[in-house]
C-alpha cells in the first residue's frame, strides 16, 4: 500500500476455487453513455469441472458368456435379453372333487383317542405330508409340537411327529380332525364337505368325553359354530340354552376375571353335556377352547400361538379342581333318537379296545 487515502485495498483470496471474478464497466455521472455494463461471473470451480468433463463418452462393451463358458464381447447396441420371471404362471385352484381323486391313494390318518382324556386337539383335516407319513402335524413349518412344549403341556419335551400315538397314554391328550380326507390346503375342501363332517366329529368326541375339546384354528371353529346354530335342521345333536338368552356366556373360572384373547379365541359359550341313565345331567362336561391355527400358513408369531396354549393349560388345571362355572353356557346333547345308536357305538368301541 502507498498510503493514499483514496485507494481501496485489494483482498487476496487464497482458495482460487471459490474466488469470483467480476468484470464491470462503470459509467460515471455526467459522462455520456457509451455502453451497457456487462457483468460476467464465473467460478473457478465451474471452469475446473468443465475442463475435466469429457467431450464424448465411449460406450462400454458388455462381456457375456456363451453356452461353452467362453467370454466374448457384445456391441453396446446389442439389445439385452429380458430376464424370465420365476413363478409367473398363475396358480390353478384344485376343486374338492379333483382333490379327492388326487389323494385317493393316501390312507386315512388314524385318530389317537381314549376315554376321559384331558384334552382332545382337533384340526380341520390331515395335510398331504401327514397322510403320507401317517403322523399328525408332520410338516416342519407347523408349530403344534413346539406350542405343546413351550406352553408347558409337554414340559421340556418336543414330541417328534412319529411319536404322536404316545400322547393319550403319556400325557392324556388326543388327536383327531373334523374332515378325515387329506388335502394340500383347506381351500381344497368344499364348504358342504366341511359342514357335513361337523356332527359326526362332535358325536365322536362326545363318545370319549374329554375334559376339553381344543379346536386348532378360528376358521375351523366358525364352520362348527355355523352348524351348531342351524342344528335344528340336522340330526344327532340338540342344543339347550339358558332360560334367559342374554345370560349366555362362555364358562368362567370362578373368582377370576375372563381374559380377552381376541375374537373367537379362548373359551366358547358351548359345552358338550352328558346325561346319566336316569336322564339327569352329570357333572361331566367337555369345554370347547379355540386356539390360533398352528399351521405355517398362518402368519401369526409363534409367541402368540404359545400364549393361547398357555391359557389352555391354565384352564385345564382350574377345571380339574372344579373351579370353572358352566351354568351360562349353551349345552350340546345327544338327541333322544340317537341315544340308542350312541350306546351301540360305545359298545363297539369298547369291544375293539
Amino acid at each position: 500500500m502507498s498510503g493514499r487515502p483514496d485507494e481501496v485495498p485489494i483482498t487476496t483470496v487464497s482458495s482460487r476455487k471459490n474466488q469470483i471474478f467480476s468484470h464491470v464497466e462503470i459509467v460515471r455521472p455526467g459522462q455520456p453513455f457509451r455502453s451497457r455494463a456487462v457483468v460476467r461471473e464465473i467460478t473457478l470451480k465451474e471452469e475446473y469441472d468443465a475442463d475435466l468433463k469429457p467431450t464424448t463418452t465411449t460406450p462400454q462393451r458388455r462381456r457375456v458368456k456363451d453356452p461353452d463358458g467362453d467370454l466374448y464381447c457384445l456391441s453396446p447396441d446389442t439389445p439385452r435379453k429380458k430376464k424370465r420371471k420365476l413363478g409367473g404362471l398363475p396358480k390353478t385352484r384344485v376343486s374338492a372333487s379333483d382333490s379327492a381323486q388326487m389323494y385317493s391313494h393316501l390312507k386315512p390318518l388314524p385318530d389317537h383317542l381314549d376315554y376321559d382324556l384331558d384334552i382332545v386337539f382337533c384340526g380341520i383335516n390331515p395335510g398331504k405330508l401327514s397322510a403320507t407319513t401317517g403322523h399328525h402335524f408332520s410338516k416342519s413349518s407347523n408349530s403344534f409340537w413346539k406350542c405343546l412344549r413351550d406352553s408347558g403341556l409337554t414340559p421340556g419335551t418336543l414330541i417328534p411327529p412319529d411319536q404322536d400315538y404316545t400322547l393319550p397314554e403319556r400325557y392324556r391328550y388326543g388327536l383327531t380332525n373334523v374332515v378325515e380326507r387329506p388335502s394340500t390346503s383347506e381351500s381344497e375342501l368344499s364348504a358342504s364337505e366341511k359342514a357335513a363332517c361337523v356332527v359326526p366329529c362332535l358325536t365322536k368326541i362326545m363318545r370319549y368325553r374329554p375334559k376339553i375339546l381344543c379346536i386348532l384354528g378360528i376358521g375351523i371353529w366358525q364352520v362348527i359354530e355355523k352348524q351348531l346354530k342351524s342344528l335344528s335342521t340336522l340330526s344327532g345333536l340338540r342344543l339347550e340354552t339358558p332360560p334367559n338368552p342374554e345370560d349366555v356366556s362362555p364358562p368362567v373360572i370362578i373368582g377370576e376375571k375372563s381374559v380377552a384373547m381376541g375374537d373367537n379365541v379362548g373359551l366358547r359359550p358351548y359345552v358338550l353335556a352328558y346325561k346319566a341313565e336316569d336322564g339327569t345331567d352329570t357333572k361331566d362336561a367337555t369345554l370347547i377352547f379355540v386356539t390360533i391355527n398352528t399351521s405355517g400358513v398362518a402368519t401369526i408369531p409363534l409367541v402368540k400361538k404359545v400364549e393361547a396354549f398357555i391359557h389352555l393349560r391354565q384352564l385345564l388345571d382350574k377345571y380339574k379342581f372344579g373351579e370353572v362355572d358352566i351354568s351360562n353356557a349353551i349345552k350340546i346333547y345327544f338327541n333322544a333318537t340317537s341315544d340308542s345308536e350312541d350306546a351301540s357305538s360305545q359298545a363297539t368301541v369298547k369291544s375293539e379296545s
